[in-house]
């Protein structure tokens, strides 16, 4: 059971390497549980704005949150403590994320698409020039990425052009 008493929108689960699980939603709200969703805590957030989305980053323990207005937040200890992490996009970052051998892409509202190659320090941002919003992702090779939302299925390389 998660106490949520405020009835916020949960928008967002993983389960981060270590085997922690995390909910992210409305007004900042973030919950973990380490006991494979026995039981739940809340987390202190770093942020009152809503969270869409959250994705572990492939290291242990590592949290990725993020949603309204482009905002990223990290954690390197389950939540204890949190970072901004910088990216030049205003917009909305939807659920689809995913981390894979240390790259990870965030996808949004506006046909935003945030990657990094350095672990999340930094996010390199591109806007499909069609600016459809991208709902989630699918890496199909280290290179090019599967992008689902307002247009369909579009086929793309890690930086912004169709190959």
């Amino acid at each position: 059971h998660v106490s949520n008493p405020d009835r916020f929108h949960l928008n967002g689960t993983t389960e981060v390497t270590g085997g922690a699980l995390v909910i992210v939603g409305e007004a900042g709200t973030i919950f973990l549980s380490t006991d494979r969703g026995d039981t739940w805590e809340k987390v202190e957030s770093p942020y009152t704005g809503s969270f869409f989305g959250v994705t572990g980053t492939g290291d242990v323990n590592e949290i990725l949150a993020f949603g309204l207005r482009g905002h990223v937040f990290m954690s390197t200890d389950l939540g204890r403590n949190w970072t901004t992490v910088p990216n030049d996009s205003p917009n909305t970052l939807n659920n689809g994320a995913v981390a894979k051998d240390g790259r990870i892409t965030l996808v949004g509202n506006g046909g935003t698409v945030l990657v990094s190659s350095n672990n999340a320090e930094s996010f390199r941002t591109y806007f499909r020039s069609d600016r459809q919003g991208v709902m989630s992702v699918l890496p199909v090779s280290d290179e090019e990425l599967v992008l689902f939302g307002e247009g369909g299925v579009k086929h793309t390389d890690i930086n912004g052009k169709n190959p």
